[in-house]
C-alpha cells in the first residue's frame, strides 16, 4: 500500500474541535451573562426591599404594590384594611393582629379590639377600664399613625393615669364619628369626650352622605393619579414594575404635581403645591356641602354628649402640616394659599366661640414647637409623628387640669 492511498483525517478533526471549542466558549459566555443578569436583578430586588425606607417618595410610590416576599401576599406598602360602612363611612374589623403599616416615613403595627364583645367596629383599644374617664373620637389622627404607646390617647392613660378608650376611626369625618358617639357613648359613661377634628373631615362628611345617597356627586379639588394595582409579574418584581413604567409610562389624567419636596429644618418634607386652590378651600361645592354636614354633626354631638352621655365635650382642632410649617413655606405657597387651607379651621373655632364649646386650637402650639426644633409631623406623611402626639397629650393634660374637667383624686 502506498502513502498516496492513506486518507489523512487530522485536519478536519482539528477544525471541528476548534469549532466546538468556540461554540462552548460562546455558550459559556451566554450562560454566564444570563446568570449574571439574573443575579443582578435578584440583588436589585433585594436591595430595593432592604432600602425601601430610604428610597425617594416617588420611587416608593411606584413599587408600593409589589409583594414584600414573592410567596406572601403582603405588599411593600400594605393597603389600610378599611371596610366601607353605610353608617360610619369606614371601619376596621375587630380582631386584627399586628397589622403592618408603612406609608412613606410612617411605620407602625396595630391590632384591633372592641368596646364590648360582638361590637362590629374594630378599635385600637383593649376595651374600657373602669371608671372610664376619657372616650376619644376622631379620624386617623386619633387612631394615631404611630405605635400604640406613642399615641396621644394611650399617653393620657399611660402617662397621666386616666382610663381612656381610643374610638378613632381612620378615614371618617365628623358625621361618621357622631354615629359612633351615639352608638357607644351612653353605655360606656365616660366623664369626658374628646373629639378631634382635621380639615379633611369636610370631604369625608360629603363622602358618607354620598354613600348614603343623600347627595349627588359634587366637584372637589383635582386629585393625583391613583397608583395602578399590580398585575402579573408586577406583583412580584420591583425591577419589572420600574422598567414597565419607564418604557411604557402610564397616561396621566392630571396636569398637576400635587405635592413637592422642600427642605425644611434639615428635612426633605413633602408638602402640597399651590397649583390650584387648596383641597380644603370653600371654593369647592364638595367642601361647602361637607361644612354644612360638619356643623350639623357637631351641634347634634354637643347636645347628645351632654344630655345622653352625661359627659363634657372637648374639641381638639388640628391644623395641616402646611399651616403648622407656614413660616417656612409661605414664600413657596403664598399667604393666600395658606389662608385657604385654614379657612374651615377658623370657621370651626368661631363656631366654638359662638356656641360656648370647649375647643383647643393646636396651630399656635404646634408652630411654637416647630420653631423650637420639634418635628411634630412626619416629613413625608401628613400625620403627627411621636413628638406631635406627645405634645398633644401634654396640651390636653394641662387643659384638663387647668379647667377641672376630670377629678384628679380618682
Amino acid at each position: 500500500m502506498t502513502t498516496e492511498n492513506i486518507t489523512d483525517h487530522t485536519l478536519p478533526t482539528t477544525v471541528d474541535n476548534k469549532r466546538r471549542g468556540r461554540l462552548r466558549s460562546v455558550l459559556s459566555g451566554l450562560v454566564l451573562t444570563f446568570f449574571s443578569l439574573v443575579f443582578s436583578i435578584l440583588m436589585i430586588e433585594i436591595f430595593v426591599r432592604v432600602t425601601f425606607d430610604s428610597l425617594p417618595p416617588a420611587l416608593q410610590g411606584d413599587i408600593q404594590h409589589v409583594r414584600r416576599l414573592p410567596w406572601k401576599d403582603e405588599r411593600l406598602v400594605q393597603p389600610f384594611p378599611f371596610v366601607v360602612d353605610n353608617k360610619f363611612q369606614a371601619r376596621l374589623e375587630p380582631g386584627i393582629k399586628n397589622y403592618r403599616i408603612h406609608w412613606r416615613d410612617a411605620q407602625f403595627t396595630f391590632s384591633t379590639g372592641t368596646v364590648w364583645e360582638g361590637h362590629v367596629v374594630g378599635l385600637r383599644t383593649n376595651g374600657p377600664r373602669w371608671p372610664l374617664q376619657i372616650l376619644a373620637f376622631g379620624d386617623s389622627f386619633t387612631f394615631c399613625w404611630t405605635e400604640v404607646n406613642d399615641c396621644w390617647v394611650q399617653r393620657l392613660q399611660n402617662d397621666y393615669g386616666w382610663n381612656s378608650v381610643n374610638a378613632g376611626l381612620a378615614g371618617t369625618g365628623s358625621t361618621g364619628q357622631l354615629a359612633l358617639i351615639e352608638d357607644i357613648g351612653p353605655p360606656l359613661e365616660p366623664k369626658l369626650v374628646i373629639w378631634q377634628w382635621y380639615p379633611n373631615d369636610l370631604s369625608d362628611d360629603y363622602v358618607l352622605a354620598n354613600i348614603q345617597g343623600k347627595t349627588d356627586t359634587l366637584a372637589g379639588a383635582p386629585g393625583p393619579d391613583p397608583v395602578p394595582d399590580a398585575e402579573g409579574l408586577a406583583r412580584y418584581s420591583a425591577v419589572y414594575t420600574l422598567l414597565k413604567k419607564w418604557l411604557d409610562p402610564p397616561k396621566s389624567s392630571s396636569p398637576y404635581k400635587h405635592y413637592v419636596t422642600r427642605e425644611v429644618n434639615g428635612r426633605d418634607m413633602l408638602v402640597a403645591t399651590n397649583e390650584y386652590p387648596s383641597p380644603f378651600s370653600m371654593t369647592y361645592p364638595l367642601v361647602q356641602y361637607g361644612w354644612e354636614r360638619d356643623v350639623e354633626a357637631h351641634e347634634a354631638g354637643a347636645d347628645f354628649i351632654q344630655q345622653q352621655v352625661g359627659a363634657q365635650m372637648l374639641l381638639v382642632v388640628l391644623p395641616t402640616k402646611e399651616e403648622a410649617y407656614a413660616e417656612y413655606l409661605v414664600d413657596d405657597l403664598g399667604e393666600g394659599y395658606i389662608q385657604q387651607i385654614g379657612e374651615s379651621r377658623r370657621m370651626l373655632l368661631a363656631m366654638c366661640e359662638e356656641k360656648g364649646w370647649r375647643c383647643i386650637d393646636m396651630l399656635p402650639i404646634f408652630q411654637e414647637a416647630i420653631h423650637n426644633g420639634k418635628t411634630i409631623y412626619y416629613a413625608l406623611d401628613f400625620h403627627l409623628d411621636a413628638s406631635g402626639n406627645q405634645l398633644l397629650a401634654e396640651t390636653l393634660h394641662d387643659y384638663i387640669i387647668e379647667n377641672g374637667l376630670l377629678d384628679t383624686s380618682q
